[in-house]
């Protein structure tokens, strides 16, 4: 016999039904039990109070909406660039022979001041030169003009000696005619005179010859004097001077460099002088001018200057569908320097009366407006942003925006307009004192 069928018989295997019903059972008690534990425990839970909300209101900072007039305002943004930027030139061909020994970026110099010096010694040299051809040209000037007056006085006696010899020529021809003379000495007078306007003719050739000499020669020297102002001009250009008062940007050059005509030895600019190419939405084209105020301030900066705009660009950018206006700024005084990424605001000539509010007012394109003790929500429009401050209000806001909708004067509205206040909840406002005002 098999010992697995001598083992004997548990309980579990001879009623295996009745020991799950009985574990179904057991677990069911148990969750019953759990149930009614948690039932009781509620049930018998104190009550929370309840809150009168009909009864409660909750304090806000709140304002009177303000009507005033006021100019659209269009935002915009440039980078400062100096009026006077100058890439200072060599204006001669050669080396640099000397370079101040402080002259370095942001050092300032004055106008005239040196800022290079050129190796000049053949342009002195060729100033010497021409200075020696002028004064030999002064000195054969000088002996041609001595000539032509002796040759007038020898043309004068040689026009003497023709009348002489003419003279004697009529003399003797007349004893001839008598019988008085004989034709040799006819055809030695003659001679005389041929003699006599030979050496006149001669004379006048030569007097004639020498003022074309002169002229010439006058020519040449004046020639050699433009050479040589020429000459003590590049002579004078191995200074390289600063143009105007200003601040040295860069300096492009070393001792011993070759430079060219033409060549930068210094970057510099007048650092009191800034323009500021704004671009603004092309919008705003024909209802901006030359004149309107704009307030320029530094990116995240409180430093703001208030000036004007000096031009207007004649064509829009396409790309960014922006057109472009020029204003200027006191520079170094207000902290702007070249290449300062500046913010702008520019305010139409003509203003409009609208509605201002703060801008932490405005959430979601709504306001809340406390009307009879309670919110009432509205939406709204905002036309444009205004940036400055307004004292009247109490509120220390710098941002404020101008609404499409005109509020009806006293209407009160929650400032700060972050909180989460639903429609018909009952406030208590809390007006801020202006500075100026006693509580």
């Amino acid at each position: 016999m098999d010992p697995a069928e001598r083992a004997p018989r548990t309980s579990a295997s001879r009623y295996p039904v009745v020991v799950v019903i009985t574990r179904i059972a057991t677990c069911t008690l148990v969750l019953a039990a759990g149930i009614g534990v948690a039932v009781a425990l509620t049930l018998s839970a104190p009550m929370p109070e309840m809150l009168d909300r009909d009864g409660a209101t909750i304090g806000v900072v709140a304002v009177e909406a303000e009507t005033v007039p006021v100019a659209r305002r269009w935002q915009g943004f440039g980078t400062a660039r100096a009026l006077d930027m100058s890439l200072v030139p060599a204006r001669v061909a050669s080396t640099i022979a000397e370079l101040p020994l402080d002259l370095a970026a942001g050092r300032t110099v004055i106008e005239g001041e040196l800022l290079a010096r050129i190796d000049d010694e053949d342009f002195r040299r060729q100033v010497a030169m021409n200075d020696e051809s002028v004064a030999q040209l002064d000195s054969e000037l000088e002996r041609l003009r001595v000539q032509l007056g002796l040759l007038s006085s020898r043309a004068e006696l040689a026009r003497r000696e023709v009348d002489l010899a003419e003279q004697d020529l009529v003399r003797v021809r007349d004893a001839r005619g008598r019988g008085a003379a004989l034709p040799r000495e006819v055809d030695a007078a003659e001679q005389a005179v041929l003699s006599a306007r030979r050496g006149m003719l001669l004379i006048e050739e030569i007097e004639g010859t020498l003022p074309a000499q002169i002229r010439a020669t006058e020519a040449e020297r004046e020639r050699l004097v433009a050479a040589r102002a020429l000459a003590q001009s590049q002579f004078e250009r191995c200074r390289v001077r600063a143009p105007y008062d200003g601040v040295v940007a860069d300096v492009l050059v070393e001792v011993g460099e070759q430079v060219s005509p033409g060549m930068p030895v210094v970057r510099m600019f007048d650092p009191d002088r800034v323009e500021v190419p704004l671009r603004i939405p092309a919008s705003a084209r024909g209802r901006v001018a030359v004149g309107d105020e704009v307030v320029v301030a530094r990116a995240g900066d409180s430093t703001s200057e208030t000036t004007r705009i000096l031009r207007v660009a004649p064509e829009d950018d396409p790309a960014t569908r922006t057109m472009t206006v020029f204003a200027d700024v006191h520079g170094l005084e207000a902290g702007f320097v070249p290449g300062t990424f500046l913010t702008g605001e520019v305010a139409e000539s003509i203003e409009r009366s609208r509605t201002i509010v703060p801008r932490r007012a405005v959430r979601n394109q709504r306001v809340m407006l406390i009307e009879d003790g309670r919110i009432r929500m509205m939406p709204i429009t905002v036309a444009f942003p205004l940036n400055d401050s307004r004292p009247g209000s109490g509120l220390p806001d710098r941002q404020w925006l101008a609404i499409e909708e005109r509020l009806p004067e006293g209407t009160v509205l929650v400032v700060d307009g972050g909180r989460e206040l639903e429609a018909g909840t009952r406030v208590s406002p809390r007006f801020p004192v202006a500075p100026d005002s006693t509580p």
